[in-house]
């Protein structure tokens, strides 16, 4: 329920960039990226906070060069200023909660499936791959979600699908933030699926 809590608030930190990257100023998006990632954190300084960082970071840096070559180096600082008060945001609702847990990270105990690790000890190669999908169980990802029975399951559906098909379709028809937005976050969607192979496409190797 922790986990669950904290990703309710993930696709609010994504309309947040999206807002940023859109529009030169953005008061909305500022107080929506800042406000979220902060009851995001609140409700659970665990993966949720990881994943959103790093879904962030991939977003606005892609970003930054894109808007660097379409609309100048004074666009990429605005959009930088937008995230800097979105962080200060965050921090203001989160700190009760990442601030203590900072402090006491080194006796933090975290859950690996099987056994655990210590604060800032690395996780064992084996534990990290120790469920992974096989490319021959990808398709269940659509069809049958009872056999993706993983933490962080990579289920899709029917509904994903159809989504990703009606981007495609519409793809053309997108002004050119839009099109960037679809390919950068089809990619990172496409990596973190092929991702949760593991050893089988070799991404375990750089994700480790």
């Amino acid at each position: 329920i922790t986990i669950f809590a904290s990703y309710t608030w993930l696709p609010l930190v994504v309309a947040g960039n999206i807002l940023l990257l859109r529009h030169e100023r953005t008061f909305a998006g500022i107080v929506l990226l800042g406000t979220s990632a902060g009851l995001l954190a609140l409700a659970s300084s665990s993966q949720g906070v990881a994943h959103a960082v790093l879904f962030s970071g991939i977003l606005s840096g892609a970003g930054s060069i894109w808007l660097w070559k379409r609309e100048g180096p004074k666009r990429v600082v605005q959009l930088f200023v937008g995230l800097l008060l979105s962080m200060i945001i965050a921090f203001g609702i989160a700190g009760v909660s990442v601030v203590p847990m900072y402090l006491g990270i080194d006796g933090m105990i975290r859950h690996i499936g099987e056994g655990y690790v210590l604060g800032h000890q690395r996780i064992p190669w084996d534990k990290f791959n120790l469920v992974q999908l096989t490319p021959g169980q990808l398709i269940n990802i659509l069809l049958n979600p009872r056999t993706v029975e993983i933490v962080g399951s990579p289920y899709v559906g029917p509904l994903g699908v159809a989504g990703v098909v009606l981007v495609i379709y519409y793809f053309r028809q997108l002004d050119s933030i839009g099109r960037f937005l679809a390919v950068t976050m089809g990619a990172i969607g496409l990596y973190a699926l092929l991702s949760a192979c593991g050893t089988h496409f070799g991404l375990s190797y750089i994700n480790y």
